[in-house]
């Protein structure tokens, strides 16, 4: 198991965690209307679902990036699942905005969010590899 001992490590999971949760309340807890005005589409009942369902897995992936950088021995493997994590919405952000086109400001600002996230994960990460490989 690698410990990472790095403090800004900790600091970083904590501050990605809150972003997790800012965001995922930003999302799930609006109204219909609301949500129609800043993804600038219509959103039914169902559609605010998975909306409210998407809140949640933020919000737990929030709670867990928060609750794990406290213990220097989850830093690491909460490193790799953010890295996962963020990679999979970088990757259906940009191929939304391929396929659909550009839609919203909203969806360039999570992308470019998740890109800054995932370069931070990579860039400690890499510092965490042992200096004799």
């Amino acid at each position: 198991m690698i410990v990472i001992k790095d403090k800004a490590a900790q600091i970083f999971l904590a501050i990605s965690g809150i972003i997790f949760i800012v965001l995922g309340l930003m999302v799930g807890l609006p109204s219909e209307g609301y949500l129609s005005k800043l993804f600038n589409a219509s959103i039914n009942g169902s559609e605010l679902h998975i909306f409210r369902t998407l809140m949640g897995i933020y919000l737990a992936l929030g709670s867990l990036f928060i609750y794990g950088c406290f213990s220097k021995s989850h830093v690491h493997i909460l490193l790799n699942v953010e890295l996962v994590v963020v990679t999979g919405l970088i990757a259906g952000l940009s191929f939304s905005l391929l396929v659909d086109g550009y839609h919203h400001w909203s969806s360039v600002v999570m992308l470019l969010v998740d890109i800054v996230l995932f370069s931070f994960c990579i860039f400690f990460l890499f510092k965490s590899l042992p200096k004799n490989i």
